[in-house]
């Protein structure tokens, strides 16, 4: 029997929120682990230790190079502390020397992904444009007041290239795909994963849908938006499999 634990590994604006959710929830109740967020996100949240478990205040930052290394490290020595005992979720960035190995061999990692690439770079650029990544009724932003950077398109577009091939290198639980997937009856695909155990109707609480508007028109250069994404490999690689 596989007791090593679970974490879910994900790129950003993929749908990995409910799915982290779904998950966190299962898992606290049937493995009794607690859920930590991003935990390995340097620049995402606040956390330390306070009796026995880890406590994590909201709030995002950018920290320096160098600030952002010691912070990593300490954030590293913190989950695996706590191994066994908690359940985050990672992006690509968090495989690197200091962790690759650890990652891989001491944890059941489960994988999400969206298919349409380009409703999700739409999402992570609505996101980096407006400097909003969540609000509790979902974000409402005016059309056309947006511009995209093509600094923050090549962002998101190195970080899903780089989960698909973490994807294909690792040996996973499964991976759970945004658009084939009932977040209302998470034990169709919860039971694809191995975990068959029941949730009691309302137990999981589900964020709130963000950008419920067509998201090109909320940029004002959405002809440029289309222009990067038509010239990247993503469009090619892997969208209409």
């Amino acid at each position: 029997m596989d007791n090593r634990p679970f974490l879910l590994l994900s790129t950003a604006r993929s749908g990995s929120t409910p799915f982290y959710n779904v998950l966190a929830t299962y898992l606290a109740k049937h493995h009794g682990v607690s859920a930590v967020g991003e935990i390995l996100n340097a620049n995402s949240g606040f956390y330390q230790e306070h009796g026995n478990e880890i406590v994590r205040t909201p709030g995002d930052r950018l920290l320096s190079k160098s600030n952002f290394n010691k912070v990593f490290s300490k954030r590293v020595a913190l989950a695996k502390k706590y191994h066994g005992r908690i359940f985050f979720k990672i992006f690509p960035s968090a495989f690197n020397y200091e962790t690759a190995a650890w990652l891989a061999e001491d944890f059941r990692i489960i994988t999400s992904e969206r298919q349409n690439h380009l409703e999700q770079i739409l999402s992570f650029l609505v996101s980096t444009s407006s400097g909003r990544w969540y609000e509790p009724k979902g974000l409402r932003i005016a059309e056309g007041s947006l511009i995209a950077r093509f600094e923050k398109f090549q962002a998101i577009e190195r970080s899903i290239f780089s989960f698909q091939f973490l994807k294909k290198q690792l040996k996973t639980e499964g991976n759970l795909i945004y658009e084939e997937c009932s977040l209302a009856q998470p034990e169709s695909f919860l039971g694809k994963i191995g975990l068959r155990k029941k949730l009691a109707h309302g137990e999981i609480k589900l964020p709130e849908v963000q950008n419920r508007k067509p998201k090109l028109k909320l940029f004002s250069n959405a002809d440029q938006i289309l222009n990067w994404y038509e010239s990247s490999p993503l469009k090619n690689s892997f969208d209409g499999r």
